[in-house]
Protein backbone atom coordinates (compact mmCIF):
# COMPACT_ATOMS: atom_id res chain seq x y z
CA UNK A 1 0.00 0.00 0.00
CA UNK A 2 1.25 3.11 -0.89
CA UNK A 3 -0.04 6.72 0.86
CA UNK A 4 1.32 9.90 0.43
CA UNK A 5 1.94 12.27 4.17
CA UNK A 6 5.22 13.85 3.06
CA UNK A 7 6.83 15.25 -0.17
CA UNK A 8 10.26 16.72 -0.75
CA UNK A 9 10.01 19.44 -3.29
CA UNK A 10 13.66 19.69 -4.96
CA UNK A 11 14.85 23.26 -5.91
CA UNK A 12 17.87 24.53 -7.74
CA UNK A 13 16.59 28.30 -8.79
CA UNK A 14 16.19 27.02 -12.35
CA UNK A 15 13.09 27.50 -14.61
CA UNK A 16 12.79 23.43 -15.08
CA UNK A 17 12.75 23.41 -10.90
CA UNK A 18 9.46 25.63 -11.38
CA UNK A 19 7.70 23.67 -13.60
CA UNK A 20 7.92 21.35 -10.76
CA UNK A 21 5.92 23.45 -8.23
CA UNK A 22 2.55 23.23 -9.39
CA UNK A 23 2.79 19.04 -9.38
CA UNK A 24 4.41 18.80 -5.94
CA UNK A 25 1.64 21.49 -4.89
CA UNK A 26 -1.32 19.56 -6.66
CA UNK A 27 -0.15 16.24 -4.74
CA UNK A 28 -0.32 17.90 -1.50
CA UNK A 29 -3.73 19.00 -1.85
CA UNK A 30 -4.78 15.90 -2.88
CA UNK A 31 -3.35 13.77 -0.55
CA UNK A 32 -3.26 16.40 1.95
CA UNK A 33 0.47 15.79 2.46
CA UNK A 34 3.12 18.38 3.87
CA UNK A 35 5.82 19.49 1.50
CA UNK A 36 9.41 19.48 2.55
CA UNK A 37 11.63 22.42 0.24
CA UNK A 38 14.98 20.51 -0.09
CA UNK A 39 17.75 23.28 -1.71
CA UNK A 40 21.39 22.41 -2.00
CA UNK A 41 23.65 25.38 -2.48
CA UNK A 42 25.62 24.72 -5.68
CA UNK A 43 28.86 26.18 -6.07
CA UNK A 44 31.84 25.69 -8.39
CA UNK A 45 35.52 24.42 -6.93
CA UNK A 46 35.86 23.51 -3.57
CA UNK A 47 34.19 23.71 -0.87
CA UNK A 48 34.97 25.79 1.88
CA UNK A 49 33.70 29.27 3.71
CA UNK A 50 32.55 30.42 0.05
CA UNK A 51 30.35 33.62 0.56
CA UNK A 52 26.97 33.33 -0.80
CA UNK A 53 26.27 34.90 -4.30
CA UNK A 54 23.39 36.90 -5.52
CA UNK A 55 22.41 33.98 -7.34
CA UNK A 56 21.85 32.69 -3.86
CA UNK A 57 20.31 34.81 -2.39
CA UNK A 58 17.84 35.00 -4.54
CA UNK A 59 17.09 31.54 -4.94
CA UNK A 60 16.97 31.32 -0.73
CA UNK A 61 14.55 34.16 -1.59
CA UNK A 62 12.40 32.81 -3.54
CA UNK A 63 12.20 29.60 -1.56
CA UNK A 64 11.17 31.76 1.77
CA UNK A 65 8.61 33.22 -0.67
CA UNK A 66 7.33 29.80 -2.19
CA UNK A 67 7.19 28.53 1.43
CA UNK A 68 4.63 31.17 2.50
CA UNK A 69 2.52 30.64 -0.51
CA UNK A 70 2.19 27.31 0.33
CA UNK A 71 1.16 27.73 4.12
CA UNK A 72 -1.54 30.20 2.50
CA UNK A 73 -2.57 27.49 0.49
CA UNK A 74 -3.10 25.55 3.46
CA UNK A 75 -0.40 23.27 2.61
CA UNK A 76 2.22 22.32 6.17
CA UNK A 77 5.53 23.45 4.40
CA UNK A 78 9.05 23.46 5.77
CA UNK A 79 11.88 24.14 3.83
CA UNK A 80 15.81 22.30 4.47
CA UNK A 81 18.94 23.43 3.41
CA UNK A 82 21.54 20.46 2.33
CA UNK A 83 25.03 22.14 2.54
CA UNK A 84 27.11 23.36 -0.39
CA UNK A 85 28.27 20.82 -2.88
CA UNK A 86 29.81 20.95 -6.02
CA UNK A 87 28.83 18.11 -7.93
CA UNK A 88 25.63 16.41 -9.11
CA UNK A 89 26.13 13.16 -7.35
CA UNK A 90 26.63 15.00 -4.03
CA UNK A 91 23.62 17.16 -4.95
CA UNK A 92 21.23 13.94 -5.21
CA UNK A 93 22.66 12.27 -1.96
CA UNK A 94 22.07 15.69 -0.30
CA UNK A 95 18.51 15.81 -2.01
CA UNK A 96 18.02 11.69 -0.70
CA UNK A 97 18.96 12.34 2.51
CA UNK A 98 16.72 14.98 3.59
CA UNK A 99 14.02 12.81 1.99
CA UNK A 100 15.36 9.65 4.47
CA UNK A 101 14.93 12.35 7.38
CA UNK A 102 11.89 13.88 6.57
CA UNK A 103 10.28 10.57 6.54
CA UNK A 104 9.22 11.46 2.65
CA UNK A 105 7.01 9.08 0.56
CA UNK A 106 7.62 10.74 -2.35
CA UNK A 107 10.34 12.95 -4.26
CA UNK A 108 10.09 15.37 -6.78
CA UNK A 109 11.95 17.46 -8.59
CA UNK A 110 12.24 18.73 -12.86
CA UNK A 111 14.79 17.16 -15.20
CA UNK A 112 16.66 20.55 -16.40
CA UNK A 113 18.82 22.36 -13.45
CA UNK A 114 21.17 24.81 -13.81
CA UNK A 115 25.13 25.85 -13.88
CA UNK A 116 27.58 23.27 -14.64
CA UNK A 117 24.77 20.77 -14.80
CA UNK A 118 22.54 22.89 -17.23
CA UNK A 119 21.39 20.17 -19.76
CA UNK A 120 22.57 16.84 -17.95
CA UNK A 121 20.14 16.87 -14.84
CA UNK A 122 18.97 13.67 -16.46
CA UNK A 123 22.04 12.03 -16.96
CA UNK A 124 23.42 13.55 -12.97
CA UNK A 125 21.01 13.91 -10.56
CA UNK A 126 17.73 12.68 -11.30
CA UNK A 127 19.13 9.98 -12.60
CA UNK A 128 21.41 9.57 -9.38
CA UNK A 129 18.17 10.03 -7.59
CA UNK A 130 16.68 7.45 -9.33
CA UNK A 131 19.54 5.19 -8.31
CA UNK A 132 19.85 5.83 -4.72
CA UNK A 133 16.69 7.27 -3.54
CA UNK A 134 14.52 5.00 -1.25
CA UNK A 135 11.45 6.73 -2.30
CA UNK A 136 9.54 6.91 -5.77
CA UNK A 137 11.21 10.43 -7.80
CA UNK A 138 8.47 12.16 -10.11
CA UNK A 139 10.65 13.79 -12.79
CA UNK A 140 8.93 16.87 -14.80
CA UNK A 141 10.59 17.22 -18.31
CA UNK A 142 10.49 20.68 -19.46
CA UNK A 143 7.62 19.87 -21.78
CA UNK A 144 5.45 19.28 -19.23
CA UNK A 145 2.95 22.15 -17.70
CA UNK A 146 -0.26 21.93 -15.64
CA UNK A 147 -3.56 22.70 -17.95
CA UNK A 148 -5.36 23.87 -14.96
CA UNK A 149 -8.20 20.98 -15.35
CA UNK A 150 -10.58 19.76 -12.36
CA UNK A 151 -7.77 17.17 -11.62
CA UNK A 152 -4.13 16.73 -11.03
CA UNK A 153 -4.05 14.17 -13.62
CA UNK A 154 -7.22 12.89 -15.69
CA UNK A 155 -5.24 9.35 -16.91
CA UNK A 156 -2.42 7.61 -15.60
CA UNK A 157 -0.19 5.63 -17.45
CA UNK A 158 0.96 2.60 -15.64
CA UNK A 159 3.82 0.71 -17.77
CA UNK A 160 3.70 -2.78 -16.96
CA UNK A 161 5.78 -5.86 -18.26
CA UNK A 162 5.25 -8.91 -15.80
CA UNK A 163 8.29 -7.71 -13.76
CA UNK A 164 8.43 -7.82 -9.96
CA UNK A 165 10.04 -4.29 -10.65
CA UNK A 166 6.97 -3.22 -13.02
CA UNK A 167 4.56 -4.37 -10.29
CA UNK A 168 6.13 -2.05 -8.06
CA UNK A 169 4.47 0.57 -9.26
CA UNK A 170 0.79 -0.68 -9.16
CA UNK A 171 -0.03 0.52 -5.74
CA UNK A 172 1.77 4.05 -6.47
CA UNK A 173 -0.46 4.25 -10.13
CA UNK A 174 -3.55 3.24 -8.13
CA UNK A 175 -3.25 5.67 -4.94
CA UNK A 176 -2.44 8.63 -7.42
CA UNK A 177 -6.04 7.71 -9.12
CA UNK A 178 -8.23 6.94 -6.40
CA UNK A 179 -6.94 10.67 -5.12
CA UNK A 180 -7.60 12.50 -8.31
CA UNK A 181 -10.48 10.17 -9.59
CA UNK A 182 -8.24 9.67 -12.56
CA UNK A 183 -8.29 6.73 -14.95
CA UNK A 184 -5.53 4.31 -15.67
CA UNK A 185 -4.20 3.20 -18.93
CA UNK A 186 -2.06 -0.06 -18.45
CA UNK A 187 0.68 0.18 -21.03
CA UNK A 188 1.95 -3.29 -21.80
CA UNK A 189 4.59 -3.65 -24.75
CA UNK A 190 5.96 -6.98 -25.82
CA UNK A 191 9.42 -7.05 -27.08
CA UNK A 192 9.84 -9.34 -29.94
CA UNK A 193 13.28 -10.80 -31.13
CA UNK A 194 14.75 -9.73 -34.13
CA UNK A 195 14.94 -11.71 -37.53
CA UNK A 196 12.48 -14.21 -39.62
CA UNK A 197 10.39 -16.40 -37.44
CA UNK A 198 11.03 -13.19 -33.95
CA UNK A 199 8.27 -13.88 -31.41
CA UNK A 200 7.73 -12.93 -27.60
CA UNK A 201 11.02 -12.87 -25.69
CA UNK A 202 9.21 -14.55 -22.85
CA UNK A 203 7.56 -18.25 -23.62
CA UNK A 204 5.30 -16.95 -20.84
CA UNK A 205 3.58 -13.89 -22.40
CA UNK A 206 0.15 -15.12 -21.89
CA UNK A 207 0.87 -15.70 -18.55
CA UNK A 208 1.98 -11.86 -17.69
CA UNK A 209 -0.79 -10.81 -20.49
CA UNK A 210 -3.60 -12.75 -17.87
CA UNK A 211 -2.15 -11.11 -14.90
CA UNK A 212 -1.98 -7.97 -16.56
CA UNK A 213 -5.84 -7.96 -17.47
CA UNK A 214 -6.43 -9.42 -13.88
CA UNK A 215 -5.30 -6.25 -12.37
CA UNK A 216 -7.18 -3.74 -14.60
CA UNK A 217 -9.83 -6.19 -13.54
CA UNK A 218 -9.13 -5.50 -10.22
CA UNK A 219 -8.93 -1.80 -10.37
CA UNK A 220 -11.82 -1.24 -11.93
CA UNK A 221 -13.49 -3.29 -9.01
CA UNK A 222 -12.33 -0.65 -6.86
CA UNK A 223 -14.36 1.65 -8.72
CA UNK A 224 -11.08 3.03 -10.98
CA UNK A 225 -11.59 3.28 -14.83
CA UNK A 226 -9.34 1.52 -15.92
CA UNK A 227 -7.70 -0.31 -19.53
CA UNK A 228 -5.15 -2.25 -21.43
CA UNK A 229 -3.10 -1.27 -24.20
CA UNK A 230 -0.98 -3.58 -25.60
CA UNK A 231 1.62 -3.48 -28.77
CA UNK A 232 4.19 -5.25 -29.87
CA UNK A 233 7.75 -4.14 -30.28
CA UNK A 234 11.19 -4.96 -31.23
CA UNK A 235 13.93 -5.02 -28.59
CA UNK A 236 14.83 -2.41 -26.94
CA UNK A 237 11.79 0.37 -27.83
CA UNK A 238 9.62 0.15 -24.96
CA UNK A 239 10.25 3.24 -23.99
CA UNK A 240 8.93 5.22 -27.37
CA UNK A 241 5.97 2.65 -27.57
CA UNK A 242 5.13 3.76 -24.09
CA UNK A 243 5.33 7.60 -24.73
CA UNK A 244 3.33 7.62 -27.63
CA UNK A 245 0.77 5.58 -25.71
CA UNK A 246 0.91 8.20 -23.16
CA UNK A 247 0.63 11.25 -26.01
CA UNK A 248 -2.34 9.21 -27.78
CA UNK A 249 -4.10 8.85 -24.32
CA UNK A 250 -4.22 12.33 -23.05
CA UNK A 251 -1.87 10.99 -20.37
CA UNK A 252 -0.39 13.22 -17.58
CA UNK A 253 1.54 11.20 -15.80
CA UNK A 254 3.36 8.36 -16.78
CA UNK A 255 4.22 5.33 -12.99
CA UNK A 256 6.69 2.71 -13.93
CA UNK A 257 8.96 0.76 -11.85
CA UNK A 258 12.66 1.04 -12.20
CA UNK A 259 13.52 -2.74 -12.84
CA UNK A 260 12.31 -4.79 -15.51
CA UNK A 261 12.92 -7.59 -16.88
CA UNK A 262 14.53 -9.27 -20.36
CA UNK A 263 16.01 -6.35 -22.67
CA UNK A 264 14.97 -4.35 -19.64
CA UNK A 265 16.24 -6.06 -16.89
CA UNK A 266 19.27 -4.16 -14.79
CA UNK A 267 18.33 -1.56 -17.73
CA UNK A 268 15.65 -0.08 -17.01
CA UNK A 269 16.64 3.09 -15.11
CA UNK A 270 19.81 3.34 -17.74
CA UNK A 271 17.09 2.16 -20.72
CA UNK A 272 13.30 2.75 -20.51
CA UNK A 273 13.16 4.50 -17.58
CA UNK A 274 15.88 7.08 -18.75
CA UNK A 275 14.74 7.13 -22.25
CA UNK A 276 11.22 8.41 -21.00
CA UNK A 277 12.43 10.91 -19.20
CA UNK A 278 14.45 12.16 -22.27
CA UNK A 279 11.55 11.98 -24.61
CA UNK A 280 7.94 12.21 -22.50
CA UNK A 281 5.95 15.03 -22.75
CA UNK A 282 4.34 13.63 -19.05
CA UNK A 283 6.00 13.29 -16.00
CA UNK A 284 7.39 10.10 -15.17
CA UNK A 285 7.24 8.40 -11.47
CA UNK A 286 9.40 6.41 -11.17
CA UNK A 287 8.98 3.44 -8.12
CA UNK A 288 12.40 1.85 -7.00
CA UNK A 289 13.35 -1.17 -5.70
CA UNK A 290 13.04 -1.14 -1.83
CA UNK A 291 16.58 -0.69 -0.32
Amino acid sequence: MFRMNTIVLALDGSEAAQRAIPFARGLAQESKSRIVIAHVDERMGTRGQTPIDAEEERIRAEIQTLGKELAADGIEASIEMGGMVSRGGEIAHAIADIAEKSNADLIVTGTRGHSEIAGLFVGSVTQRLLHIAKQPVLAVPGASELTGGKALFETIILALDGSEGSKRAIPVARELARLGGARIVIAHIEERTIGKGGGPIHPDEEEIRAEIDKVAEELSNEGIEAKVRAADVMVGGPGHVIASTADESGAGLIVTGTRGHTAVSGLLLGGVTLRLLHIAHQPVLAVPKPR
